[in-house]
Order: structure tokens, then C-alpha cells, then sequence
């Protein structure tokens, strides 16, 4: 038998207080920002580590799925503050070894998903739902490309 009368079951209902909502949405916006700024200075330093096609193409594809990210979240901070986003200079990334960029990189990438998905899901700006749904999936189709070259090349 099932019930139809959910109004007796408190626990079907989330109280306000769960319902994550972001108030910080600049703040994670430059994050974001400076995680992807960070992104394109690393994977342009991995790509130079490699003479394999193949790896040269995803590098390449995910270097252009994050200079779109650092676009889209640009002009939305700077439609939001009405100011471009103050960004430190990118230091040059200190890549051992092909390996081990590749490594970093994976987890960079994992990383950026979760705080992607987190702000995804506490965000009501449906603007920046939409962008930061799109980064997320990018996000973990790269770990996953990253997956197949670290396989390959180990």
C-alpha cells in the first residue's frame, strides 16, 4: 500500500534551513576565475611535455573548454558587479614530469567538478546554473580524458 497523504510525513519535506543558497556568488565566481585562468597557463605548459598526437588533441579541447569557462564566468561577474574581475597574475606552473602533470591534473579537475556542482546546486541566478552545470560535466569529462592519457602513457 502506499501513502498519497504526504502531509503526515514530515520527512518528505526539507526545511528551509537544508536548502543550500549561495550569497557569495562573486566570491565563487573569481574562484572559479582563478581556477581556470591557473587551468589554461598549466595544460598550455603540459602540451609543450608530449609529441603524441593524440594527447596534444585532448590537451588541446580541454584548453579551449576552459578558456571558455574563464569567458562565460567573466562576463557574469562583470555583469553581476558591474566591475571586471580583479585577478592576480598566473604564476608558471612547476610540472616535474609528463606523469605528473597529468596526475595534478586529474585531481585539479575532480576538485573543480565539486565546486562546480556545489555552486550549481546553491545558486538561484539561473545564468550562472546554466554555466557552471556546463563546467561541471566539461570538468568531468576531462578527469576522464586525463584518466585515458595517464593509462596510456604510463
Amino acid at each position: 500500500m502506499f501513502y498519497t497523504d504526504y502531509d503526515d510525513f514530515d520527512y518528505y519535506r526539507i526545511p528551509q534551513e537544508y536548502i543550500p543558497v549561495c550569497v557569495d556568488l562573486p566570491q565563487r565566481l573569481l574562484k572559479a576565475l582563478k581556477g581556470e585562468q591557473d587551468a589554461i597557463l598549466f595544460y598550455q605548459t603540459l602540451i609543450t611535455m608530449t609529441d603524441a598526437q593524440v594527447d596534444k588533441e585532448v590537451i588541446t579541447e580541454i584548453i579551449s573548454d576552459e578558456k571558455k569557462h574563464f569567458s562565460n564566468y567573466s562576463s557574469l561577474y562583470t555583469a553581476i558587479t558591474g566591475q571586471r574581475p580583479p585577478l592576480p597574475k598566473p604564476e608558471k606552473p612547476n610540472i616535474p614530469s609528463y606523469l605528473d602533470g597529468i596526475e595534478k591534473a586529474i585531481f585539479d579537475e575532480t576538485d573543480a567538478y565539486d565546486f562546480y556542482k556545489d555552486t550549481f546546486l546553491c545558486t538561484n541566478n539561473q545564468i550562472a546554473k546554466q554555466l557552471f552545470l556546463d563546467a561541471f560535466t566539461d570538468e568531468n569529462n576531462h578527469a576522464m580524458r586525463l584518466n585515458f592519457l595517464y593509462s596510456k602513457n604510463k
